[in-house]
């Protein structure tokens, strides 16, 4: 259970820092 509970923590940041990344690279292009 905590395997699976830090795996869908970890898929949930990258997530986040993909998204934060998309953003400034759409940031940077305005």
């Amino acid at each position: 259970v905590e395997i699976r509970c830090s795996r869908i923590l970890l898929s949930s940041l990258r997530l986040s820092a993909s998204r934060l990344l998309t953003f400034s690279r759409w940031r940077r292009y305005w």
